[in-house]
This record gives C-alpha cells, sequence and structure tokens, in this order.
C-alpha cells in the first residue's frame, strides 16, 4: 500500500488553474454586471485581456510600447495562455483608456488577496516591497544651466522611493543630475 502512495505524482497547478484561482470568472462577471465592462465588447473581453497583459508582464518583462502588445497578441503561446485574440494597438490603447479606475482597483484587491492566502501574508505587501514615485517639474532653462543644455523643455525629475510597509521615504533622488535625464 505505501509503495503505490509513494508513485502519486506531487500535485502542482497548471497555468490554467492558477490563472482561474486568481482571476476568478465569478469576480469579472461581478465586475461586468457593476461596471458594464464588457458591453459590446467583442475582441477585448475583460478578463481575457487583464490575462493577456499578466502574461506579457510575466513572459516578458520590461516596458513596452502599444506596438509591442500588438506584437504580442499574435504569439500563438500568450493566445493560448490568455485566450485574447490578436489585437491592434489602436483597440489596446481604447480599451486600456475605456477601463474604470475603480474596475481595475477591485481587479488588483482581488490579486493581493489571493497572495496574501498564499503566502499567509498579514500586510498589504511584503515588507520587502519598494514603492516608486517619478514626478516630473518644468523648471526654466534660464535658471537651470543643465537645462538649457539638454536643448529639451527643461524639468527637474524626482525619485521617491518609499518602503510600502510602512509608507515612510526611503530616499529622493534628483534625477536632473543624471546625464541621461
Amino acid at each position: 500500500m505505501n509503495s503505490i502512495n509513494c508513485l502519486k505524482k506531487p500535485k502542482t497547478e497548471t497555468s490554467a488553474q492558477f490563472f482561474n484561482r486568481v482571476f476568478p470568472t465569478s469576480l469579472f462577471a461581478r465586475l461586468n454586471k457593476s461596471f458594464g465592462v464588457d458591453n459590446n465588447k467583442e475582441k477585448t473581453i475583460f478578463r481575457t485581456f487583464c490575462l493577456f497583459i499578466v502574461i506579457v508582464m510575466i513572459m516578458h518583462p520590461g516596458t513596452h510600447s502599444l506596438r509591442d502588445l500588438k506584437a504580442y497578441s499574435k504569439s500563438p503561446t500568450i493566445q493560448l495562455l490568455s485566450g485574447q485574440q490578436s489585437l491592434s494597438h489602436t483597440s489596446i490603447a481604447e480599451r486600456l483608456k475605456e477601463l474604470p479606475s475603480e474596475c481595475v482597483k477591485s481587479v488588483l484587491d482581488s490579486v493581493i488577496s489571493q497572495y496574501k492566502l498564499k503566502l499567509k501574508h498579514k500586510s498589504k505587501f511584503p515588507k520587502g516591497m519598494k514603492v516608486f514615485d517619478c514626478t516630473t517639474f518644468s523648471v526654466s532653462a534660464k535658471h537651470y544651466a543643465w537645462a538649457a543644455k539638454r536643448q529639451s523643455r527643461g524639468n527637474v525629475r524626482f525619485l521617491v522611493i518609499m518602503n510600502s510597509y510602512s509608507g515612510t521615504p526611503d530616499a529622493i533622488a534628483d534625477a536632473s543630475m543624471h546625464p541621461n535625464y
């Protein structure tokens, strides 16, 4: 009897099971009822669109333009995982603009609650997580020599690095001092 138990494979979660747990269809049905996010939509259904964006972020981390997202939407692997059809960069931009922020916040809150359940974490974010805020201020080129040398619109850019656990700033960096800014 014990030898049979030893032959059992460890239970693992498939990608479909994972995404069904993290992005439950019941949540999206409720959001659609509340916000009407899928009304008159045939190609960019909210749930599959969210899955598409998350899968692109996981498989291809980094910053992406709308044209990059368009190219990724043609990938058979991403289409299979997300269920999202190929999209144009215009339809991606329109969909992103029309999504209500409260609706997107509800999805984020749901994902955070799943994270907390899985890792049994009490705080909203893990202690080691940092929050970055880049703020740009317009400045006069005649008052700041570096702004005149850049030959572009003069601005000051600050990077505020905050500890998400306490909410206090850990560092404030003046990005204007960096030659690439």
